[in-house]
């Protein structure tokens, strides 16, 4: 078995070889992920999340999640996720003049 999981501070990679790997994470930060190869399964507990070779997902901050991990067949799981904690988030805001909406309902 195989993993690899390199964190350069708020980007990390990460790379798994096995049939299917599962577990829990809490999600501390906002994340934008991008999937790489394979398959990610996410689950809040209500509703269940794929994402497939090329989907980008963006995962809310403070929430657990379960997850399951699919590598392609023959091949390896890879994402790449870059982390928004807060401070990066409220420097962006000053820099350029971004503020957040609070509690708006909005209809699509």
């Amino acid at each position: 078995m195989k993993t690899t999981r390199q964190d350069y501070g708020n980007i990390v990679y990460s790379c798994y070889v096995q049939l299917s790997r599962q577990g829990e994470h809490f999600v501390s930060d906002h994340v934008i992920s991008y999937q790489v190869a394979g398959d990610l399964i996410l689950s809040d507990g209500v509703h269940d999340y794929r994402s497939e070779k090329g989907s980008i997902r963006f995962l809310k901050r403070n929430q657990l999640l379960k997850f399951t991990k699919q590598p392609p067949p023959g091949g390896e799981f890879q994402s790449l996720s870059i982390h928004l904690d807060q401070q990066t988030l409220q420097d962006f805001s000053l820099a350029y003049d971004v503020a957040s909406e609070k509690n708006v309902l909005r209809t699509l």
